[in-house]
């Protein structure tokens, strides 16, 4: 048995950061994946965590603590499925160090990623943009920086994390003209700013005055705002933007819903998936492929392009498989209800022997007889009963001496007949003696 404990803090403190040069948001987020998963084998094992060894973290738990977080904890899937690229990273990193656990290492790295549905984004549009960019007040301290974090947000479709990690170095020196943004995957992006979002940025500095603290957005007590911080904000703010503008209380608007708007409107009028990538710091195009699927516009130009056909909507219908006088010929061989012969029955019976002659002509198996000739079981059993009563041999007798030379059986291949096939000429042919 192999502690957890030393494998797990040198994971954390050593290989990410220095060996790996994973970003501090990397380690935390893996950090918190392994205090959910250490605190869960923790209650399952009733020890405390210190006491767990690796092997404790067989599949099985695994696969029940993502099971946990999903149904319990209500996390989403792609929540789950972080959690479990946190812990194949863990089990990559001790099987170099642990060749006793290279067995638990691969059925671990056996389990599956679960599946996730691809939904559209969701963005406000123009009107509600300006209703909550109007919503902060701008007499006071933290409607001015409320003002410039909110204009920030959308003029540059910036990440939560990009835009709480803005520093007072990001700028130019005494300009405020375009912003250094770090985004993720450690990939720096340059980014003009409005005059309107430049008029936000120089209230926000003017309130914020000279203090130590490099970064740009702080709280009332003087230090970096937080992620929670950031989410209470935006929510105050849209409760005060949807009394003008109503339609945003059937939405559900986070800090990121600005960045999906930015991008929504940056395609809408440059029509460039590419330059979209570009503003937003995307690492690949299929990242940005996600707003085409939501703009209406590509739809309309590709139904601009493409007429429709112009086709009627019909209803099928079978087709009639005798003329009144052959109806007329066989109506009295045919069956009905003893001691009563009326009008139903006769309607009934004509409808059955032409549903039965189209069947056989078109070849279609019982099942798939149209809903307006009844169920195919009744009438199948029907043809069964008239068969062994020899009804339709006196039917076909009675029928002999006016076949339909419209079809013929060729080894049982229905065929129809045509002139040509009998050695008729063709109208070019008899054109040009």
């Amino acid at each position: 048995m192999t502690s957890l404990a030393p494998h797990l803090t040198a994971y954390l403190v050593d290989h990410l950061p220095r060996h790996r040069s994973a970003s501090p948001h990397t380690v935390a987020t893996y950090a918190h994946s392994f205090t959910s998963l250490v605190r869960f084998a923790a209650d399952r094992r009733r020890c405390r965590p210190i006491d767990l060894q690796v092997e404790d973290l067989h599949p099985d738990l695994i696969l029940a603590f993502l099971d946990h977080i999903e149904e319990d904890r209500c996390n989403s899937i792609s929540t789950r499925n972080a959690r479990l690229a946190a812990v194949r990273s863990f089990f990559r990193f001790i099987e170099y160090k642990l060749p006793a656990c290279l067995d638990q290492a691969l059925r671990i790295h056996a389990l599956p990623r679960k599946r996730t549905t691809m939904r559209l984004v969701e963005a406000l549009t123009i009107d509600e943009v300006r209703a909550l960019l109007a919503a902060p007040d701008g007499r006071t301290y933290c409607g001015l920086r409320d003002r410039a974090m909110l204009h920030m947000a959308y003029a540059c479709g910036l990440r939560a994390s990009e835009l709480l990690g803005l520093q007072m170095t990001a700028f130019p020196p005494a300009s405020l003209a375009t912003v250094r943004i770090h985004g993720k995957g450690r990939r720096e992006r340059v980014l003009p700013l409005w005059q309107e979002t430049q008029q936000a940025l120089r209230g926000w500095l003017r309130a914020r005055g000279p203090t130590s603290v490099s970064t740009l957005f702080l709280n009332r007590t003087g230090e970096p705002l937080s992620r929670d911080g950031l989410a209470l904000m935006v929510a105050k703010h849209v409760r005060h933007a949807a009394l003008a503008c109503p339609s945003l209380l059937s939405k559900r608007v986070t800090p990121h819903v600005l960045r999906h708007s930015c991008a929504a409107h940056a395609l809408a009028a440059t029509g460039d998936i590419r330059k979209v990538s570009l503003w937003l710091g995307h690492a690949s195009l299929r990242s940005t492929e996600v707003y085409l699927r939501a703009n209406p516009v590509e739809k309309l130009a590709i139904l601009a392009a493409h007429a429709p056909p112009g086709v009627k909507p019909g209803r099928f219908r079978p087709p009639s498989g005798l003329r009144d006088d052959q109806f007329a010929r066989i109506e009295k061989l045919l069956p009905g209800r003893p001691g009563y012969v009326g009008r139903d029955s006769v309607v009934g019976n004509r409808v059955f022997v032409e549903t039965v002659i189209w069947k056989f002509r078109t070849g279609v198996s019982w099942r798939d007889l149209p809903e307006s000739t009844g169920h195919w079981k009744n009438t199948h059993k029907r043809f069964s009963r008239w068969a062994e009563k020899g009804v339709w041999e006196r039917l076909f007798r009675a029928l002999a001496d006016d076949p339909d030379n419209e079809y013929a059986m060729i080894d049982a291949t229905i065929v129809r007949a045509h002139q040509h096939s009998a050695g008729a000429q063709k109208k070019w042919e008899w054109t040009k003696q």
